[in-house]
């Protein structure tokens, strides 16, 4: 039985298409915002069509609290992972490496060093199973078993191959090298694959890049000069890597790099895996085994760096914060889950905001027969239309071409006139771009102003909010905060009033991003390729930003979207919202805005 006992609008339906979409091996992308119920009816597809077996992928943490309860209500048998690390009880929130980490817990697991473990081998999935349906809470579950003395990780992970709902975050799949470790390529043929969020693969490559410092590299010599002194070619290689990045012209975009330059100059991986295990061999004797799961080998991420050289990655260079790195990612973002869509027996994609359909196909090249549903054109508004004002204003725009201080001026005034005119609550402003942000921001006052950083916290923005009347939330587009950002009121009703979009966000053009045109091109044609990678990018981010306002049935909100191309037809249809006033001049927009904030926001 459906676990609620009234359906909302289309849940049953939907479940119905999950489990035809099961039993016919196809892919199925479900677009549904905030408030219909997406989790209960996916999973109630999954029971209905006889709860096969079904990897259940959230983007982080947090994600794995609603699909283990609604598993459990509806009588289907879950377990969940999230990062070992985090789970790890000796660690204790450490911020070594990933990588070494999975090392440092192979060590303390072989010679039996670490008592958590030494203890879980002991403990019966049944007794974990009684953790899971008594807590019903990822972190409450975590916790309990950590303070029983037994490992977290290995206890859930017993009950891997006993469940039919394994509620997992992306990289335990989506992750080649992580998922070589869990699954076989024929196992996953065994498995239903849904992805929560499935937005987010349009940035999946950000999963799998290997990332090194100018600091790692420096931090990486001294390491080898003091565990494997005897490794002169190596040190000699890396000050050869240091001169390079100190003489590149970079800035904040990614810029290519020769590969077969960084081949000859770093060499093969072998070699420096080989090196890892050598410095680890050394830190161990000296740290001692009671401090192993703490040791950190930092030639480690330029092991993985080579690796990538030889493999289907590109390298970049660029610099952030006054300080460079090299980075190397897929081109061809299809290498990564093809893999799994191809196995997989059926795929289920659902969010609030997926791109054009054939973009799973052409993109992430999908070869399974796709079913798309948008919700709301099928069943209706989840949340009443009248709730929401869209006004568009088309004398300013961010196009690179245009771009002035007369412009940066012009969205200035914007963003200030209506934050003056707001009464109470927050106007979430988002730009395409940090730069774009700082550039504007130049001209504003900022009294009661909150500006997303790259190290920005979600709950840093909740505490900024709180106790204020009103504030001014200022983020970039395709951020942390407009991907996961909610602030409501003790009645769970949305603070969020006004989403000012100050330019279409497409991506910053960059080395990557031209590569990555080129390599689809290929495929599909320029066009074909230059909607997936501008249009489709564009639309999710902006369809995310504005998602972040209406949360519930009560809540009203005013979107603007400041920019000319946002008239293009290709984004309004897929934006979806009928447009209830375009403005062409900074008198209009005065007058609207005046006016809806007084009369329409109460």
């Amino acid at each position: 039985m459906f676990p609620y006992s009234k359906p909302r609008t289309g849940q049953i339906s939907v479940a119905e298409k999950v489990a035809n979409t099961i039993s016919s091996g196809g892919c199925l992308c479900i677009e549904a915002p905030t408030g219909f119920g997406k989790t209960v009816a996916v999973l109630y597809g999954v029971k209905l069509a006889g709860s096969p077996n079904t990897l259940y992928l959230v983007r982080t943490r947090n994600e794995l609290v609603q699909p283990l309860i609604e598993s459990l209500k509806i009588g289907l048998k879950p377990v969940f992972l999230y990062s070992k690390k985090a789970m790890c009880p000796l660690l204790r929130g450490g911020s070594i490496d990933i990588h070494d980490f999975w090392e440092n817990c192979r060590i303390l697991r072989k010679t039996k060093m670490c008592p958590y473990y030494v203890n879980t081998e002991e403990l019966d999935v049944e007794s974990v199973y009684k953790f899971i349906e008594r807590l019903q809470n990822p972190f409450k579950i975590v916790r309990e078993l950590s303070k029983r003395g037994y490992c977290p990780f290995y206890s859930l992970k017993k009950l891997l191959p006993l469940s039919n709902i394994i509620i997992l975050t992306y990289p335990y799949v989506l992750n080649p090298s992580i998922r070589e470790a869990f699954f076989s390529e024929e196992e996953i043929s065994n498995y239903v694959v849904a992805v929560d969020e499935a937005h987010s693969l349009l940035s999946i490559a950000d999963i799998v890049e290997q990332r090194v410092s100018r600091i790692r590299i420096e931090r990486s010599i001294n390491e080898i000069r003091k565990y494997s002194p005897q490794s002169t070619l190596l040190i000699d290689r890396l000050y050869h890597l240091l001169d390079f990045i100190d003489k590149a012209s970079v800035d904040k975009r990614l810029r290519h790099v020769d590969k077969d330059f960084l081949r000859n100059l770093l060499g093969t991986p072998d070699t420096w895996f080989d090196l890892v295990d050598d410095i680890r061999i050394h830190k161990v004797k000296e740290y001692g085994y009671r401090d192993v799961v703490s040791i950190r080998v930092y030639c480690l991420p330029i092991a993985y760096l080579v690796w990538s050289l030889y493999s289907r990655y590109e390298p970049f260079i660029y610099q952030q914060n006054d300080l460079r790195y090299i980075v190397s990612k897929p081109i061809d973002q299809s290498i990564i889950v093809k893999p799994v869509f191809d196995k997989a027996s059926s795929i289920i994609l659902f969010s609030g905001t997926l791109p054009d359909p054939s973009y799973y196909s052409d993109v992430l090249g999908i070869d399974k027969p796709i079913e798309y549903i948008d919700v709301e054109d099928v069943y209706g508004p989840v949340f009443p239309i009248e709730n929401r004002v869209l006004v568009i204003a088309t004398y300013v725009s961010s196009k690179y071409s245009v771009r002035s201080r007369h412009i940066y001026k012009l969205y200035a005034d914007m963003i200030q006139y209506t934050f003056n005119h707001l009464d109470h609550g927050i106007m979430l402003t988002v730009y395409p771009s940090y730069d774009f942000m700082k550039c504007i921001l130049e001209y504003m006052d900022l009294d009661k102003v909150f500006i997303e950083e790259r190290s920005t916290r979600i709950n840093d923005v909740i505490d900024y909010c709180t106790n204020r009347k009103k504030c001014l939330v200022n983020a970039v587009a395709g951020g942390k905060l407009c991907e996961g950002i909610e602030i409501v009121d003790k009645k769970g009703r949305s603070l969020i009033k006004v989403v000012f979009i100050a330019g279409v966000p497409y991506p910053q053009p960059d080395d990557y991003v031209e590569l990555s045109l080129k390599q689809l091109s290929l495929k599909i044609g320029r066009d074909g390729a230059w909607k997936h990678l501008y249009i489709d990018t564009a639309v999710t981010r902006t369809k995310q930003a504005i998602g972040r306002a209406v949360r519930g049935p009560s809540d009203q909100a005013v979107y603007i979207l400041a920019d000319n191309r946002f008239m293009d037809p290709r984004i309004l249809k897929r934006i979806g919202l009928r447009i209830n006033k375009i403005v062409r001049s900074r008198a209009e927009y005065m007058r609207v805005v005046k006016v809806l904030l007084r009369e329409f926001l109460v």
